[in-house]
């Protein structure tokens, strides 16, 4: 699995689909996977991971989110804020 930010996108040779230049203009076509990158470490954790550790790697990883992986699947995203709520309600 892989993510895409801005930091990726900047760089990336740009492609204009035919069909678009007449409809649109110039929209760039570019496929995903030519800017994607994987989803490990730091920005991916599991169901069964502690909070607390995922909020570390949320908090650290730049993107202000992990990917929830379970089995090999995207199972859902936990951002920086989803983690801070529920720590903020477990210390009052």
């Amino acid at each position: 699995m892989s993510s895409v930010t801005l930091f990726t996108v900047r760089g990336i040779p740009v492609r204009v689909h035919p069909s678009w230049l007449a409809v649109y203009g110039l929209i760039a076509w570019t496929p995903v996977r030519e800017v994607m990158r994987a989803i490990i470490g730091q920005v991916t954790a599991t169901p069964n991971e502690s909070l607390w550790h995922a909020f570390e790697k949320v908090s650290q990883n730049g993107l202000g989110r992990v990917a929830v992986v379970e089995d090999g699947r995207l199972a859902g995203y936990l951002s920086v804020k989803d983690a801070a709520h529920v720590l903020a309600i477990a210390g009052r």
